[in-house]
Parts: structure tokens; C-alpha cells; sequence
């Protein structure tokens, strides 16, 4: 019996097999769900380089299982960087954010993260150079039609703020819509140097005449009639009501409708975007603008030769934001420049069916498609069961997502087998676990 085949008897009987003998590419490849030796290149049998976020095998036996969505693009093991996370409450989800974003510090990756509940502000406070943006605080401000962001851009954003600020009234806006926003977006820029959001409000409230037949379907002949301009009103009222939500003194405003804050993006290693302060209506409107204004900043980077402002963009607690249709065509659209760019987005949920429940369904499968890493902690048996086709997983696969422990997760990489990861390991440090294992109920000694 040769020494593989000893290994291997070892290991299917639970034994915990020699780190050494375990690296093998072709226990990898021959036997994924016995071996998860975690994440292998397949064209040099060697283990991607990657975060340490902690060990993967039965009973640890693939060793340390390392991380790192950009190298798992590069290898070809994915189609994109992008990745979603799913999992029932206190089973570990930030934690393990958290140790990612630990691990792309320590590897010279830059990161940014959505934070509604206050909860990376302590890990920002370990990192020399981490920042935390308070929204809520009138210091802090993007304007969406900031020079820096280009127009068609801009535009996109625009009609993401209206969706949001309608409040799910609609899914998506009409071709009329668009044209009225498209006519007032530029009569806000023309003939200024810098326009703000208050100058679209103004040029939609009080368009050209020839504006109002556009947009009415009438000759021109009509421009100057009562007719024409109650038509025009009736037709743009929503879009007029959204954008006064939108601006100083609706109910939405407050950090986009000023001059943009220098400095905003500047590099830091990691760069926490604290909504704590703000009412949660005003959640979906600030990350529209953020999305685009980073997905602009990207961009601009790629083409100047730029650093590039982060590596990393993550939507913590996402699911309490896919309902609202601005912010989902945010993500989708920075999930998208992420793909051509190679910058890794990431949203965490609870479940799949929280997103389908709460958004349009073609707009979620979208949205997921382009993310073609899984991490997975422990689901329900009617989640796992319902989502198999949706997260590519196999029957074996089902079973094992329901049966994990808090602190453990499956990773899902493209059509690989999922690995099995144990993250407690990774928290034994004694400067590592207070601030990255905050939840009381996952804490063990």
C-alpha cells in the first residue's frame, strides 16, 4: 500500500491527515470532498496565496485555508472577483469579514465597508491609517453631479437617487422618465462650472418650452399652452417630488446636495462607512451616491495610472437595502466595473430568499450572476433546499451547509467543490479576537 493510498484510508475514517502528504495537487483534484485542501491553482498544483482565515478539511486536515478573491480570479478558478455571502443570524458572518479584511491589511489591499450598525469602527481604530466616514455628520458630503464623476455616470446615479427616493412606487423608471431627467441634467450643467443637485431640481421644476413638448409628445406648435405645461407637470410629478426629498430641505438630503468633502478617497488601508448616525431611510440614497462616486473614482484611476482607491468594496447587512431599487442598481453597476477592473465587491445577506423577497427578482439573479464566489455559513433546511440551483450547490452540499457550526463556513468558488472552513482558529490570537468575534453568543473559550 503506498503512502497516498494510507492517507487517504486515514482520512475517510476521520483521522487527521499530515499537512505535508495533504498538499498534493492530485488529492485536490482526484478527491475534493475528501481532501479540501482549500483553494489549488490548477495549473501548478500549489495553494493560492491568500488570508490565513483559518483551517479547511475534516478535523483541520487541509491546513490553513487561505483567501483571496483577486487571486482566485487570476487563477481562472472564477469568472469574476465579486462574491455574496449568506447565513443565519450569529453564526459568524462579520467575523469572518473581519478576518478578511485583517488579512488584505496585512497584504497591502485597500478596503471599504458599509458599517449600518457601528460595528468595524473598533477594527478601523487597530489599523495605522484606517478611517472612519460618520454620514450623518454635515462635514461629510458628495455632490452627485461633481465634475470628477462623468456625466453618463452621473446620469445613471440620478435615476438610481429618483428609484430610491420613490420608495419602491417603482421598479424601474420609464423611457419618459429618462428623458426628462436626461433634459434637466444638462440644462443643470450648461452654463455652470459646477452644478449641484438643487440645479437639476430647478431645471426639471422650470423647463424650455420645447422641453415640454418633448417630453408632453406635443408640436411645438402647443408650447406656450396651458395644456402643454399642466401635461408636462403631471407627467414629471414624481420625478419633481422626488428630487425635493432629495435636496436641502427634503427628507433624503443632507450629504450629497452640497460641494464634495476633499479628500473624501484618499488611500487608506481601510476606510469604514459608518451610517449608524443617519435614519435608515436615508441608508439606500447615501450608497447609490457612494457606489457611483467609487465606481467613478475606479475608473478614473485605471485611466490616469492611478492608485487605485481600494480592492476591496463590501456591503455589510445588504439585505436590509436590495428592497430599495436605487441601491441594487448601484451594486449591480459597481459589481460591473468591478468585473472589467478587477476590484473584488462583496454583500452580505441572511438568505437568498430575503433578497428575492425584497427586490426584483431579475434584477437579484443579475446581481448574483455576477458573483461567482459563495460563502456560505450554516442555513435552514428549507434555505439550503430552495437555493441549491440558485447558489450551484450539490445534494452533499446541502446537507453540509445545514450542519454547520457558529464560526465555520463553506466556500463556494466557481464550480469547485465547497470547502469546508474552520475560522476559530484564525481568532486565537489575543489581539485578534477582541475586536473581530464581537458577537456574545459566538464566544468560547
Amino acid at each position: 500500500m503506498t503512502a497516498l493510498m494510507r492517507d487517504l484510508l486515514r482520512m475517510m475514517t476521520g483521522n487527521t491527515l499530515p499537512v505535508i502528504t495533504g498538499r498534493t495537487a492530485s488529492v485536490a483534484v482526484n478527491y475534493p470532498i475528501i481532501g479540501e485542501m482549500g483553494l489549488v491553482h490548477p495549473v501548478t498544483g500549489m495553494k493560492l496565496a491568500g488570508s490565513p482565515l483559518g483551517t479547511c478539511g475534516k478535523n483541520g486536515s487541509g491546513g490553513l485555508f487561505l483567501y483571496c478573491s483577486r487571486e482566485v480570479f487570476k487563477a481562472g478558478l472564477t469568472r469574476d472577483s465579486n462574491s455574496i455571502k449568506f447565513g443565519l443570524v450569529g453564526e459568524g458572518k462579520s467575523a469572518e469579514e473581519k478576518l478578511e479584511i485583517i488579512g488584505d491589511v496585512e497584504r497591502g489591499l485597500r478596503t471599504m465597508v458599509t458599517d449600518l450598525k457601528d460595528e468595524y469602527s473598533l477594527l478601523a481604530s487597530k489599523i495605522p491609517g484606517a478611517r472612519v466616514l460618520r454620514m450623518g455628520d454635515k462635514s461629510v458630503s458628495i455632490n452627485a453631479l461633481d465634475n470628477s464623476i462623468p456625466r453618463d455616470m452621473q446620469l445613471l446615479m440620478i435615476e438610481a437617487l429618483v428609484l430610491s427616493a420613490m420608495t419602491g412606487r417603482k421598479a424601474k423608471l420609464s423611457p419618459t422618465d429618462k428623458v426628462a431627467l436626461q433634459r434637466a441634467h444638462a440644462a443643470a450643467h450648461s452654463g455652470r462650472s459646477q452644478a449641484l443637485l438643487v440645479h437639476l431640481k430647478e431645471a426639471m421644476t422650470n423647463p424650455t418650452p420645447e422641453v415640454i413638448c418633448e417630453i408632453a409628445n406635443l408640436p411645438l406648435s402647443e408650447k406656450d399652452s396651458q395644456y402643454a405645461k399642466r401635461l408636462y407637470a403631471d407627467l414629471t410629478r414624481e420625478l419633481t417630488h422626488a428630487l425635493s426629498l432629495l435636496t436641502k430641505g427634503g427628507s433624503l438630503s443632507g450629504n450629497f446636495d452640497e460641494p464634495t468633502t476633499p479628500g473624501l478617497l484618499d488611500p487608506t488601508p481601510l476606510l469604514v462607512l459608518s451610517l449608524k448616525d443617519l435614519p435608515a431611510e436615508k441608508w439606500p440614497s447615501t450608497l447609490v451616491v457612494f457606489n457611483f462616486f467609487i465606481g467613478s473614482k475606479l475608473q478614473s484611476g485605471v485611466k490616469s495610472s492611478k492608485m487605485m482607491p481600494f480592492h476591496t468594496i463590501r456591503h455589510d447587512e445588504a439585505w436590509k437595502l436590495v428592497g430599495d431599487p436605487g441601491f441594487l442598481a448601484s451594486t449591480i453597476e459597481l459589481y460591473k466595473i468591478g468585473n472589467s477592473l478587477g476590484v473584488s465587491n462583496r454583500i452580505t445577506a441572511h438568505q437568498p430568499a430575503n433578497l428575492f423577497a425584497q427586490a426584483d427578482s431579475e434584477a437579484i439573479e443579475t446581481l448574483l450572476g455576477d458573483a461567482t464566489t459563495r460563502v456560505l455559513f450554516k442555513l435552514g433546511k428549507k434555505a439550503a433546499e430552495s437555493s441549491q440551483a440558485l447558489l450551484g450547490l450539490t445534494d452533499h452540499e446541502v446537507e453540509r451547509v445545514q450542519q454547520l457550526e457558529p464560526l465555520q463556513s463553506m466556500f463556494k468558488v466557481g464550480d469547485l467543490t465547497g470547502i469546508t472552513v474552520n475560522h476559530r482558529p484564525a481568532l486565537n490570537h489575543s489581539k485578534i479576537r477582541p475586536i473581530v468575534e464581537t458577537r456574545n453568543e459566538l464566544r468560547q473559550s
